[in-house]
Order: structure tokens, then C-alpha cells, then sequence
């Protein structure tokens, strides 16, 4: 779409310096001053004209009042936890783990391009699933 885009636009120029070209063909260095001089008053006056348009005043100009922008609850947070907080693993949640690790050892045999995809698209997966079966064992101490 892009492309097709570039192309359209670079025809236009195209055709546009085709049409000045064969305005001035005949025309001697004068002439062509002259029409170089109105081609800049009529594209600088346009151009001004858009600048100049932004800042006039208008009836039915709506304003856009920015809003607070909703910042996600764990923006600066990097996922560590603080020395004061407690970890918990409840076994529901070990139970869950297990099982999903027995679903990924079961990829692993029977399906190794799915589990290898899966293990492509999420690197620490697997040493996130060790670290919580870790710190379950080390509770129930």
C-alpha cells in the first residue's frame, strides 16, 4: 500500500514537471522568471494560507482537552519482591504448576516443534515454573 502510495505521488510530480516543462519550452529567460515567480507566489501562498489557517479563530472549533493518562499499576515495578514481602505459593497454584509442567514435558516428547516454539517465544518460562516449585518447597519447611 505503501509503495503503491509512493508511486501515485511520484507520477503526479511527474506529470506536474511535464506540464512546466512544456509551458516553458518556448519561452525565453524572462518568461521563464516569470513563471517561476507566480508557480512560488501561488504554492507560498498556499502553504501560508494552511499556516495562517491554523491559528484563526473559528465558530465551531472544538478544543481537545487532554485527560490523565492511565499509567499501568506495575509501571516501575520490576517484578522482584521487596526484602519485606512475603512470597506465598498456595498449593492450589503448585498444584497448577505441576501440572503444567507435566504438560510441557509431554510437548517436549511428543511435539518438540510446538515446545520448541513455546520455549522460543518464552525464554525464562520454564525457569519461572522452577523458581515458583522453589520457593513451594521451601514454605512447607
Amino acid at each position: 500500500m505503501k509503495k503503491w502510495i509512493a508511486n501515485c505521488w511520484r507520477n503526479c510530480q511527474e506529470r506536474f514537471a511535464g506540464c512546466l516543462g512544456k509551458m516553458t519550452t518556448g519561452l525565453g529567460s524572462r518568461g521563464k522568471m516569470v513563471v517561476l515567480a507566480v508557480v512560488c507566489i501561488v504554492f507560498g501562498g498556499l502553504s501560508l494560507l494552511s499556516v495562517v489557517r491554523v491559528f484563526l479563530p473559528r465558530e465551531n472549533k472544538k478544543l481537545i482537552i487532554p485527560g490523565q493518562v492511565a499509567v499501568p499499576k506495575h509501571f516501575d515495578k520490576t517484578g522482584e519482591p521487596l526484602d519485606d514481602e512475603v512470597l506465598v505459593v498456595s498449593p492450589v497454584l503448585y498444584k497448577r504448576l505441576q501440572e503444567f509442567r507435566s504438560y510441557m514435558d509431554s510437548l517436549r516428547v511428543y511435539s518438540k516443534q510446538v515446545y520448541d516454539s513455546i520455549m522460543h517465544a518464552r525464554p525464562g518460562l520454564m525457569d519461572s515454573v522452577f523458581f515458583l516449585e522453589q520457593i513451594y518447597s521451601e514454605q512447607k519447611r
